[in-house]
C-alpha cells in the first residue's frame, strides 16, 4: 500500500521521476533523479520525508494539528480549488494525503495506491 502512495507523491508532488541505474547501486537500482532511493524515501513512514513533502507545498499546508480529544493529526490545506482539511492517526499519511489532495492528483488515485 505505501510503495504505491510513497510513489504517487514523489512523482506527482515531488515532480520527481524515477530513473534507473546500473546494478552496483548498492543493491537498489532505481532512484528519483532528486538522488533518493526508490525503496528509502518513506513519507508516508518517515517523518523526515513527509517534511520534505511539507516543505514542498509549505504555501499550500496552513497548518497542521492534533485537535483537543483527537485520537489523530488534521492537516489544513488550500488551494485554488480546494480549501479544506485531512485527518490521519499518523502524521506522515496526514501530510501525504493532503499534499496529494492539494495537487492534481484525483481521489480515485489516492485510494488505488493506498490499497
Amino acid at each position: 500500500m505505501s510503495d504505491k502512495l510513497d510513489r504517487l507523491v514523489a512523482t506527482r508532488v515531488m515532480g520527481w521521476k524515477i530513473i534507473v541505474q546500473p546494478d552496483d547501486c548498492e543493491g537498489y537500482p532505481e532512484i528519483y533523479n532528486s538522488g533518493n532511493a526508490v525503496c528509502r524515501w518513506r513519507p508516508s513512514h518517515r517523518l523526515d520525508d513527509a517534511m520534505d513533502v511539507h516543505e514542498k507545498l509549505r504555501l499550500c499546508i496552513l497548518a497542521i494539528q492534533m485537535p483537543d480529544g483527537s485520537d489523530g493529526w488534521q492537516v489544513r490545506r488550500w488551494s485554488s480549488f480546494d480549501a479544506s482539511s485531512t485527518n490521519h492517526k499518523s502524521l506522515c499519511m496526514a501530510i501525504c494525503l493532503a499534499a496529494l489532495r492539494t495537487t492534481d492528483v484525483t481521489e480515485s488515485e489516492i485510494q488505488e495506491a493506498m490499497r
